[in-house]
């Protein structure tokens, strides 16, 4: 081997070696991305749980607030029928006390049918006589009570705001974070394809070597064998393992004298 080739296929190999580094390091840098990913991913799926513990805490909120306000509508619905009572008697009244026109009196007993329909829906929804007494006597505590309710439905409200800004906080910086990584592996796979390429280059070399060795008539050594049988029709590795063992196997060619016919053991 001239010292020009032997010159070579040392650069080439330092060149394999920095790469084969860069790579390595790279991919090191992904296992440590990935650990964070990880930590910032339960981060978020606890403030996510939180949120979900503020968004319940408000719907049963919501569901003790709902009896109340049906319980409160049913008290304005009895003012309204009291109200429409009044209304429907003075109305019956004038029909049979006041002389109208037979155009009028036909329009206030249309009139007064509405009424008398708009009563008996509103009763339709009502319930006993005793339950409503019951309520009219406890209206007042059912008032305070609602309005209790609704201060705590606002404070739970803005604890969801709070837990739902925390979780799309937490969100966020996980996507950053798995960006990064994203960015990580592209790195690696630009990384690895620069040390196919260097190792291809001094592969060259190599085999430049392997054929004068041939011209010579010496019998293929070890390397040869190896790379024979684990490389490609095209003499590309057939795995990343077999060109790291091609490599180091080279290594150990490249530190025997130049007479030695079988290099590697």
């Amino acid at each position: 081997m001239d010292n020009q080739l032997s010159a070579s296929i040392q650069t080439a190999q330092s060149e394999v070696n920095e790469k084969t580094q860069r790579r390595d390091s790279i991919k090191v840098s992904i296992e440590k991305q990935k650990v964070i990913c990880n930590e910032f991913w339960k981060k978020f799926e606890d403030e996510k749980a939180e949120d979900r513990t503020a968004r319940a805490a408000v719907s049963a909120k919501l569901q003790q607030m709902e009896s109340l306000q049906l319980m409160l509508n049913k008290l304005k619905n009895v003012q309204s029928i009291e109200e429409l009572d009044a209304k429907i008697q003075s109305m019956e009244f004038d029909l049979q006390h006041v002389t109208m026109p037979l155009k009028e009196e036909k329009k206030y007993i249309h009139d007064l049918k509405q009424l008398r329909q708009q009563r008996d829906q509103l009763t339709s929804n009502m319930g006993s006589i005793t339950e409503m007494d019951e309520a009219f006597d406890q209206k007042e505590q059912i008032d305070e009570r609602f309005n209790l309710l609704k201060k705590e439905l606002d404070s739970l409200r803005t604890e969801v705001l709070r837990t739902e800004a925390n979780a799309n906080v937490a969100r966020k910086k996980y996507d950053e974070e798995q960006q990064i990584l994203r960015v990580l592996r592209q790195q690696f796979r630009d990384a690895d394809a620069l040390r196919q390429k260097a190792y291809g280059q001094w592969r060259e070399l190599k085999n430049m070597v392997t054929e004068r060795e041939k011209e010579k008539g010496y019998p293929p050594s070890r390397v040869e064998l190896f790379q024979a049988c684990f490389t490609h029709v095209n003499e590309s590795p057939s795995s990343n393992i077999v060109a790291e063992i091609l490599a180091a196997m080279n290594e150990l060619t490249n530190q025997l004298p130049e007479d030695s016919n079988d290099p590697v053991n």
